[in-house]
């Protein structure tokens, strides 16, 4: 329905419009106002149900992480309460043997104290593996309440060995950590290279087609050295086929990041390497198809440089595609450019374009009424009259005057001398004849350039030098 207008000069008519303006209005403002209810309340809704599936996940996650938690204790009570039984029997065992002993010297009886004393070793060597038993039981509930990626507080998680390469071979070979490779830090306890050395996992993560993982590594330089230009520190993943041997070559060892003169000064260096054994997923490195496994470790050289390594760690972060801070493959690529004399060859660019050598016009007019830089000493043509007449050329711009007859052109003082080709000659000879032309030849060499003459019965043409600007 059409509102009424105002009217020029009409007061009441004017003030009519204007009230049947309020009232188509109000219908819409109370619309948009019951509109903005509605999405503020939508708002809440979903906010309310993501809020709530929060919760949810959380109470989820907290649930999970208090029955892994039970599972494990649970698991070690029950392998700790029987080794304590194995040990009380072995205690009420040895007590025996020993009353036994004695009431056997008491009787005399060499044999008999000769048998007993060879159980009793036994028994001894039996409660030293039980004890050991106890120890791995309560390092693997330690592990597995704090993880194993921290070597300072997980030892039987990690190796130290002399070069990366013998962190490859069956896992149980690799001995544990020992407390003398770890020392007390702000960051809690760490394990330390002191001098040349590597430092891996002695779990190998199998390397699965199409997943992505991520190698994390937290290090610090503790001790300097007069010259730490030769003490690099890397972080690698060791690649190792279905044996767990290394793979051979350049594909055994991947270098993740590299620090080439690592001091105290350049303090903590986290390190996150994305890396794959499939193409297209993102990852910073991509290991041999036929990697299999991966063994994550820092790498340090020199002789008296100390590393500490408070975090080593390889996981699966398929779906994350966390992306890490720079590269090394990227600070690689970064480097080649800068290799490549990009400013150099910016110039000569820039140069080419502010002082160019040749210019092009669409015909000889357009050449003769356009600008032409003095730098440019060659001019092409597109056509003659028009481009694509069949009169494309280049012009070479002419050192002195130009002969007369010559096809040229002149632009804002200066003179341009067509380059003669074959095309051209066999034009000239079929327009006036072979006999003709060859007739009309001077028989001197001309001075000026662009000018066809009788050398020793070769037609030649006169070449113009450019002129150096």
């Amino acid at each position: 329905m059409a509102l009424p207008r105002p009217i020029t000069g009409n007061t009441a008519a004017t003030l009519s419009s204007i009230v049947a303006l309020c009232d188509a209005v109000d219908p819409l403002t109370q619309d948009v106002a019951d509109l903005q209810a509605q999405i503020a309340a939508e708002i809440a809704a979903r906010q309310g149900a993501v809020a709530a599936a929060s919760r949810a996940l959380d109470a989820q996650i907290q649930a999970a992480a208090i029955t892994a938690n039970q599972t494990v204790y649970a698991e070690a009570g029950y392998r700790v309460a029987h080794i304590n039984q194995a040990v009380a029997s072995v205690t009420a065992a040895c007590t025996a043997l020993v009353q036994a002993e004695a009431e056997a010297r008491i009787a005399g009886d060499a044999d008999a104290v000769e048998a007993v004393a060879a159980v009793r070793a036994r028994l001894d060597g039996l409660s030293r593996r039980l004890a050991a038993a106890e120890a791995d039981t309560v390092a693997a509930r330690r592990a597995a309440a704090i993880g194993t990626a921290r070597p300072g507080e997980t030892l039987a998680a990690f190796n130290r060995a002399a070069a990366p390469e013998a962190l490859a071979g069956p896992r149980a070979a690799l001995a544990p950590l020992g407390p003398e490779d770890v020392t007390p830090s702000d960051a809690g306890p760490v394990a330390c290279l002191i001098g040349a050395g590597a430092l891996g996992m002695r779990r190998a993560v199998a390397i699965e087609e199409g997943r992505l993982y991520r190698l994390r590594a937290v290090i610090r330089r503790v001790v300097d050295t007069p010259d730490p230009s030769g003490d690099a520190v890397r972080a690698v993943i060791v690649a190792l086929d279905q044996s767990l041997a290394l793979l051979p070559g350049a594909d055994g060892i991947a270098v993740g990041r590299a620090f080439p003169a690592l001091t105290v000064a350049d303090g903590r260096q986290a390190v996150e390497v994305l890396f794959a054994r499939t193409l297209g997923l993102g990852g910073a490195l991509t290991l041999s198809p036929r990697a299999r496994f991966a063994v994550g470790a820092v790498v340090t050289y020199g002789d008296a440089a100390t590393t500490a390594v408070e975090v080593l760690d390889v996981a699966d972060v398929t779906g994350q595609f966390l992306q890490d801070a720079p590269t090394a493959a990227f600070e690689g690529r970064l480097a080649a450019l800068e290799h490549g004399d990009l400013p150099a060859r910016l110039a000569v660019v820039e140069r080419a374009v502010g002082t160019p050598l040749t210019v092009s016009f669409g015909s000889k007019g357009d050449a003769q009424a356009g600008a032409i830089p003095e730098s440019a000493q060659l001019v092409a043509l597109l056509g003659r009259a028009h481009a694509g007449d069949g009169g494309a050329g280049l012009y070479l711009r002419a050192a002195g005057p130009v002969a007369t007859g010559a096809d040229a052109f002149t632009s804002h003082g200066a003179s341009f001398v067509r380059v003669p080709i074959p095309a051209d000659l066999a034009a000239a000879v079929i327009d006036a004849g072979w006999q003709a032309w060859l007739s009309g030849l001077p028989r001197t060499r001309p001075t000026e350039p662009g000018v066809t003459w009788f050398n020793g019965g070769v037609p030649t043409v006169t070449v113009a030098r450019p002129v150096v600007p």
